[in-house]
């Protein structure tokens, strides 16, 4: 069989996979949002916990055993697995030092003799369980944050960034946190992310977020800036320059080891991000999420959590986009706290649906949905290694 033939079969089999579990987790979470509510009319009914359901069990062991049984997903997969594996046959960790708590649980894991694939498991149950539980007040959202989650942009860190994908899902548990104005919890919240991936001590500073009183028009201005994050990151000579003159600064801050990357090897120096249509789907899913914003926020009045995951998205959309054109390793801190662009994504969804305004509907879902598709196609059109990965690899025919 040939490469193409091979490629072209796991084109259609993954997207079918990715394309059932989304629909599945999709309709487990509206039945639960609905039965929810029917309850809800009935006398003397009693508030449940989100883990209560089954249907938020029934997704979390779907989305798990999915997860788990995937193969060859990228460097960060290879590495965790060889940790793993490592502590299983030598009894300690001879490969990289994690944090804490993700290392004491994988270390339990490993010397109990369990199968390397309940290790991926545990951690993707993990990542959904933190979403839903921060939505557990909010159970309306979760049929759009589950074809988001799966068809958006957020599906294939979930297989390889185990660790940042940890951190990025436990920020959305600890939005309510904010919301409620309980800053000795979140500390402790944050405290213990840290103890998975220390990176997450960024989420410190959002909590003050939402006492920044923004005085722009909520339509033009964030657009605006938008658009003109979009231009300085496009031509990112500058960001380079004052990249230089902060040398110092940078080491300071714990980027000394990027920083000498960045001046002996060109890989690790900045680059142009090609245009690509995910470019695109990520230049048009942000531009309609701020310009829809005010409807929104109409439709939604008094909505504290809609607000402070528009404050949360703004600044990560900004940001990404000015630094679009450098290194990953100042892309990274962004991508902790892109999970705000998830919960802002699925209130546009929500009012779009619930305003009847199909089309626009349809544009958005779109772009907030196209990348698993995108990326499954454009590994098939090219080949290229990185890509490759994207497709479902199975541990049962490996």
């Amino acid at each position: 069989m040939s490469m193409t033939t091979t490629n072209l079969h796991l084109l259609l089999s993954s997207a079918t996979i990715y394309t059932a579990l989304a629909v599945v987790m999709a309709l487990l979470a509206w039945h639960l949002y609905h039965r929810e509510q029917h309850s809800s009319t009935v006398p003397m009914a009693t508030s449940h916990s989100i883990f209560t359901y089954w249907e938020t069990w029934a997704t979390l062991l779907l989305f798990a055993f999915v997860v788990g049984t995937r193969w060859q997903v990228g460097f960060d997969y290879n590495m965790y697995l060889r940790s793993y594996l490592a502590m299983q046959s030598l009894g300690e960790n001879t490969t990289v030092h994690f944090e804490p708590l993700f290392h004491w649980i994988n270390c339990a894991m490993a010397r109990s003799g369990l199968h390397f694939a309940f290790h991926f498991m545990l951690w993707a149950a993990v990542q959904i369980a933190l979403i839903y539980y921060g939505m557990r007040h909010r159970k309306f959202l979760l049929p759009w944050i589950a074809l988001c989650i799966i068809l958006g942009p957020f599906l294939f860190r979930s297989f390889t960034m185990i660790r940042q994908s940890v951190a990025e899902c436990a920020l959305v548990a600890l939005l309510e946190l904010i919301v409620q104005r309980k800053f000795w919890l979140y500390l402790l919240g944050v405290a213990v992310t840290m103890t998975v991936h220390k990176t997450a001590i960024i989420f410190l500073p959002l909590y003050f977020l939402p006492r920044i009183r923004i005085h722009i028009n909520l339509r033009w201005g964030p657009c605006l800036i938008f658009l003109t994050c979009i231009v300085a990151g496009t031509f990112p000579f500058w960001i380079e320059k004052l990249f230089n003159v902060c040398g110092g600064l940078l080491q300071y801050m714990g980027y000394g080891r990027y920083y000498r990357l960045y001046l002996e090897y060109p890989e690790y120096q900045f680059y142009r991000a090609p245009i690509t249509l995910q470019r695109v789907f990520a230049f048009l899913l942000p531009f309609m999420a701020l310009w829809l914003y005010p409807k929104v926020k109409q439709m939604f009045a008094g909505d504290a959590m809609l607000s402070l995951s528009f404050r949360i998205a703004f600044v990560y959309i900004c940001y990404s986009n000015l630094v679009v054109n450098t290194a990953t390793y100042l892309q990274r801190p962004a991508e902790f706290i892109r999970g705000g662009l998830l919960v802002l994504s699925a209130y546009t969804l929500a009012y779009l649906w619930r305003s009847h305004r199909y089309v626009a509907f349809a544009v958005f879902l779109i772009a907030a949905c196209g990348n698993t598709y995108m990326s499954l196609l454009m590994a098939y059109l090219t080949g290229e290694r990185h890509l490759i990965a994207n497709f479902y690899h199975s541990i049962f025919f490996m």
